[in-house]
């Protein structure tokens, strides 16, 4: 199938950087059809040296800066309505993206019909763009073997609630998904509390509309100057243990994203409450919002939830 795609950058000060990202994305075994470029502002070069290669690329790079700063969210809210493609793809201003990973993401959607969403997994670099440790993206945010082999049995909500584990930067989703979001209330109230890269995979997830490539595809950059990023959980791995700040997002803000959301999140979370050896009956109680929410697999689930316990 023949896909129109887009690539939503955005930029902020990234002089040092945007370079290599754009070179990378110009650089594919399966060229992109346009890349836009929301720029935040920048008070650098950053956007002499986007325009340097929107002359010279025989892609269409289209850019746009925003007065006054919109902040994260917002940014990429606007980046991502001003693509025209079916397929888009999120990018930050300072990674670099292997030369395989719209070719390999292209067909994992042309082999996954019925999702919406897809991130990979992906390498650290350093400033000098070299490998500065033998961890991948994967392991720093805990979507480990088993982590991956829970989420493919349908507990989506379960592996995203503790913390997001997918990063934006190795992001893409189709165009129709976007069209339903809300991403704009997310970007105008919370941009400093649930950025929108976790809204979008758990509003996927609640449909069960989210995959994943464990296949690394970017090289994802720590340096001091990224505004968002992995650097500390690489440090510091996030754990389970402080669910407070995304169970508050997912009770009050999942159905302004996406409408209906918050009743399957909460779903999810009952059955994590009830799922124990004293409490099958309750299992049994919720069979009819199993086949609800999950369809023609819901038996698979449920048979799960019954026997199993975490």
């Amino acid at each position: 199938m023949k896909h129109q795609i887009s690539v939503a950058l955005c930029t902020c000060n990234g002089a040092a950087y945007i370079g290599h990202q754009i070179a990378s994305i110009l650089n594919q075994s399966a060229l992109v059809d346009e890349i836009i470029v929301c720029d935040d502002s920048s008070t650098d070069s950053t956007m002499a040296i986007v325009n340097d290669y929107a002359r010279r690329a025989v892609v269409p790079i289209r850019c746009h800066v925003n007065e006054p700063r919109l902040g994260v969210c917002a940014n990429f809210d606007r980046a991502i309505g001003l693509c025209s493609g079916d397929i888009v793809f999120l990018s930050d201003q300072d990674d670099i993206w292997l030369p395989e990973k719209v070719e390999k993401t292209i067909e994992w959607f042309d082999s996954h019909e019925d999702k919406e969403v897809v991130f990979s997994n992906g390498y650290y670099m350093d400033d000098d763009e070299k490998a500065f440790t033998s961890r991948q993206m994967f392991d720093a945010v805990g979507f480990t073997a088993k982590a991956r082999r829970l989420f493919d049995k349908g507990f989506q909500m379960e592996a995203l609630l503790p913390h997001n584990r997918a990063t934006g930067a190795a992001m893409a989703l189709r165009k129709s998904f976007v069209n339903q979001l809300s991403l704009d209330r997310l970007a105008a109230a919370h941009d400093k509390e649930i950025l929108h890269d976790y809204a979008i995979v758990l509003a996927a997830a609640s449909v069960q509309q989210l995959g994943y490539i464990s296949q690394p595809l970017i090289r994802y950059r720590i340096h001091k100057g990224q505004q968002q990023g992995f650097g500390e959980w690489l440090a510091k791995p996030p754990t389970t243990s402080n669910l407070l700040k995304p169970r508050k997002f997912a009770d009050e803000k999942l159905d302004y994203i996406f409408p209906g959301a918050k009743s399957r999140a909460l779903f999810y979370r009952e059955r994590r409450e009830f799922r124990n050896l004293l409490s099958r009956w309750k299992v049994l109680a919720h069979l009819d919002e199993y086949k609800r929410y999950y369809g023609e697999n819901y038996l698979m689930v449920f048979f799960y939830d019954l026997f199993y316990c975490f």
